[in-house]
């Protein structure tokens, strides 16, 4: 098994009365530390009209760090496609890679908060086939030197991309899978996945069906594996760890569950998110200490840290490890501290224990 890499998953999610250019200035910041620590990427999210996350626009928070980094790689996490033009899409990433010399990924998804396509006006039962036809615009924007497109939602006469991306053919595509039907589709694309809510032998259990379609469609190689993201936080003992989390975090989950399921109950999710149904009340009724056990969070001190990473990479390839550390109330300095002990103490032992299963050797 190759070593993963860690990268740093940003919400700019409002809480404690902080201002919004505050909070902006913490994404940055704590972007900027992760190349100093030796992260592989960052990733900033998508949400909109509501506290949970007050990043509408990823791509600005982008080119900002752009422009204060030079090695680190960078995306959205998530772009939701339903809500934007696709020749939008496609250009601005173009542009992003560009100005980055390169470091662009492109990380993409339908969107799951019903609230969100209720007030964009898009139908939320109609979002996995924009998506697909978006993915579809996309890709020819990028790769075909012109290009014309006649489909159900986008009608486009011949036109040429300016600018096209710099990375060939574009920048590396990875899409946010949780439910079978779209980690199928994801292998049939050949994307790379990303999760977050579901416990390890889910992810063990829907990577399986990944594989088996990958294999299916003849893809060459091995499947890659899984992108994996968690709320991650670090102290010097477990005690201080759970001062530090447990109040914040379950307010944290509250919010989280409250913009993620309808007025109305999971029930009346479309039939396309029918997978939810049952997911929602599952995560709802957890306490923090489910949520510890379950292997959700990541909390604790280093020692107990690796434990529960290498507790996942046990039942699944590990390809990159994506630490959700800011949420909720957590005081800024103590986000920078959990990450300065997470890069100096938790992602050497976890490459190290790897690269010994591997043979390989770990790097640190």
């Amino acid at each position: 098994m190759a070593t993963p890499r860690f990268s740093l998953f940003h919400l700019a999610q409002e809480a404690g009365g902080r201002p919004h250019e505050q909070l902006y200035a913490e994404a940055l910041e704590l972007g900027v530390l992760a190349e100093e620590l030796g992260f592989d990427a960052v990733w900033y999210a998508e949400h909109h009209f509501s506290n949970f996350s007050v990043s509408p626009s990823p791509n600005l928070l982008l080119a900002a760090l752009f422009e204060r980094t030079k090695r680190i790689r960078a995306g959205a996490m998530i772009h939701v496609l339903p809500f934007h033009h696709p020749l939008r899409a496609a250009e601005e990433a173009a542009m992003l890679d560009r100005m980055s010399g390169g470091r662009l990924s492109f990380g993409i998804g339908r969107g799951i908060q019903p609230r969100e396509f209720d007030r964009m006006g898009v139908p939320m039962a109609e979002s996995r086939e924009i998506f697909l036809e978006s993915i579809e615009v996309i890709e020819k924007a990028w790769t075909q030197e012109s290009f014309s497109h006649k489909g159900k939602y986008y009608n486009l006469a011949e036109l040429t991309l300016y600018p096209k991306p710099l990375q060939k053919p574009h920048p590396p595509i990875v899409l946010t899978a949780t439910s079978p039907d779209t980690l199928r589709f994801a292998a049939e694309k050949g994307y790379p996945t990303a999760t977050m809510f579901l416990p390890a032998q889910k992810v063990a259990e829907g990577y399986e069906i990944y594989r088996a379609r990958w294999k299916e469609c003849g893809h060459p190689g091995e499947a890659p594996g899984i992108m994996l993201s968690r709320h991650m936080y670090v102290a010097p003992t477990n005690e201080e760890a759970r001062r530090d989390t447990e109040e914040t975090l379950m307010e944290y989950w509250r919010t989280l569950l409250q913009v993620g399921i309808p007025a109305d109950g999971p029930k009346s999710l479309p039939e396309a998110y029918k997978f939810y149904t049952g997911l929602y009340p599952m995560l709802g009724s957890l306490t923090y200490d489910d949520l510890l056990n379950s292997g959700l969070l990541i909390f604790g001190d280093p020692e107990t840290c690796v434990e529960k990473i290498m507790q996942h990479a046990d039942v699944f390839p590990l390809d990159e490890f994506l630490c959700l550390a800011a949420f909720g109330t957590l005081p800024h300095a103590k986000v920078k501290r959990s990450l300065e002990l997470f890069a100096k103490e938790i992602a050497p032992e976890v490459r190290r224990r790897l690269g010994a299963r591997s043979g390989k050797g770990g790097k640190a």
